[in-house]
């Protein structure tokens, strides 16, 4: 499930997925350097308190610095990205909860895209890659299979 909702300060994106997996399992895909280099960047630099660093790289052209803004392990995670001067910082909220006994529900609500058109190549550009990337998680999740890098990435580990 996925929507786009307006408010007085912008637009959110907001994405829904159940994986075959526990809540703590799932929020250690978000939390965790190893498991985020598992299904969602070449290189995560995790500082995990609130203040922390947050430092996501997508090799060889993409870096989003963030902050880690609050950890409820395993019910909730927030973090911060600084999309840089043109744009500024967007906040991320992770939910976790059961689905059932062998699933959680993953709620991700990422807010602070403005509504002004000068945003719309970052609102797109996010919403396409949330869509993606959950993907990648849920069969990280669901199954173990990691994300495949091109040929070059894959050869740093």
């Amino acid at each position: 499930m996925q929507s786009t909702q307006m408010t007085a300060t912008g637009r959110t994106i907001v994405k829904e997925l159940v994986v075959r997996a526990s809540p703590e399992r799932a929020y250690r895909a978000f939390t965790e350097k190893a498991e985020l280099e598992r299904w969602f960047v070449t290189r995560a630099d995790v500082d995990l308190r609130p203040g922390g660093v947050y430092d996501l790289t997508w090799e060889p052209d993409s870096r989003v610095p963030g902050r880690v803004v609050e950890l409820d392990p395993p019910r909730r995670f927030v973090f911060d990205w600084d999309d840089g001067p043109k744009y500024g910082i967007t906040r991320i909220t992770v939910d976790f909860e059961p689905a059932d006994d062998e699933r959680t529900r993953i709620r991700l609500v990422h807010t602070g895209f403005s509504t002004n058109p000068d945003w719309d190549p970052l609102y797109l550009d996010v919403t396409a890659g949330w869509t993606k990337e959950l993907e990648y998680l849920r069969d990280w999740l669901d199954s173990g299979k990691a994300k495949e890098w091109p040929t070059a990435t894959a050869q740093r580990a």
